[in-house]
């Protein structure tokens, strides 16, 4: 019983280290995320003012129509604020999408130091390139 044990052991192990990798995620720059949400934003806008109009018009037809036609209107209504609902997603998808976009930094600065031979009390500036990324 304990040679089998061992042996589905070993075979399990020798099973997890022949697997294949997973390729790493591709690398989306700043110029990406920003195009990313200005579609989405754009989408949303397009969602929430088309849904509006669609609700006015629901409105104004339902103000004015028999009761025959109350239902159409009332169901033209609702899908209004179908695709006023939808736009939520896109406006919240394209704001974090621009943060991920400003967490993604470089800068060229010159940094104060003190000088390596010190004879006197005067700083130097030294050049510096800081890159701000976000793990998150």
């Amino acid at each position: 019983m304990k040679k089998i044990l061992v042996l589905l052991l070993i075979l399990a192990l020798a099973e997890s280290n022949f697997g294949q990798q997973i390729p790493p995620a591709s690398k989306i720059t700043k110029d990406q995320y920003l195009r990313k949400s200005k579609n989405q934003k754009t989408t949303a806008w397009i969602l929430l003012g088309s849904g509006t109009l669609i609700i006015a018009g629901g409105i104004i037809g339902f103000s004015e129509s028999t009761l025959d036609k109350a239902d159409q209107y009332g169901w033209i209504m609702i899908a209004g604020v179908v695709l006023d609902l939808a736009s939520i997603p896109f406006f919240i998808l394209s704001g974090k999408n621009k943060k991920r976009a400003n967490a993604i930094t470089a800068n060229f600065q010159f940094e104060r130091g003190m000088p390596n031979i010190q004879r006197g009390l005067a700083l130097n500036y030294y050049p510096a390139i800081s890159m701000k990324i976000q793990l998150r």
